[in-house]
């Protein structure tokens, strides 16, 4: 089980002085520990591996066992130890690391809190982003520029017109073409006499209209 530690026996009671002990692991095998009993060196190949059993190995050096501490599961696999000396020993091991049921509960739950804390900072993070998006269609909304349509009046100065002998003044089309000027001057005389109520009141209005306006263009104006 993982995080136990784990006894590969030699079977063996007592090295002898000339034994030599040979710890390999997988395929290709790969040296990771050794118990030389005649220079008397006893060695544990942390490096080898990527670093895997880095200070998790022990030897013992009676027997020459190989002790795994701490077990993972990276540890599973094949365990080959090579025994010389008077005679040459093989034996193999096949070992297997399993996680515990809490264990797995644990990763589980550790797995499901990592997952959330990732979707929350995802939400978030869309969130923030739609809300800047929407804030800058809004700004850009209230800062549209409005043009007005702005009307321009142009103020026409009057003309006065003035007339002179070389533009004659156009007469006026009406009783004062059909009249002479004594007859004009008759009617007026018969309108503003006490009998002047004779006359029917349409009539007596357009000859007052057009006598005032023969006398008025009679008269030249001003140079």
């Amino acid at each position: 089980m993982e995080g136990e530690s784990v006894t590969l026996q030699t079977n063996v009671t007592e090295l002898q002085t000339r034994d030599l002990i040979t710890w390999t692991f997988g395929y290709p095998e790969t040296s990771i520990a050794q118990i030389n009993k005649e220079e008397g060196n006893v060695s544990t190949y942390d490096g080898v591996l990527d670093g895997r059993f880095r200070d998790r190995l022990k030897l013992d050096n009676q027997t020459g066992s190989l002790i795994i501490t701490d077990t993972r599961t990276t540890d599973s696999g094949n365990y080959t130890v090579i025994i010389k000396g008077t005679k040459s020993t093989t034996y193999r091991f096949n070992l297997t690391v399993y996680v515990s049921a809490s264990q797995k509960i644990l990763i589980s739950a550790a797995a499901a809190g990592f997952l959330l804390i990732v979707a929350a900072v995802g939400i978030y993070w869309i969130y923030r982003r739609h809300r800047k998006t929407d804030q800058e269609e809004t700004d850009q909304t209230g800062n549209e520029e409005i043009t007005y349509a702005e009307a321009t009046f142009f103020k026409q100065k009057a003309q006065k017109l003035r007339f002179s002998p070389k533009n004659p003044v156009p007469r006026s089309v009406g009783v004062c073409d059909s009249l002479s000027l004594q007859e004009v001057t008759a009617l007026l005389a018969r309108i503003l006499t006490p009998c002047h109520s004779s006359l029917p009141a349409p009539l007596l209005v357009s000859l007052k209209i057009n006598i005032f306006t023969c006398h008025l263009l009679s008269f030249p104006s001003d140079p």
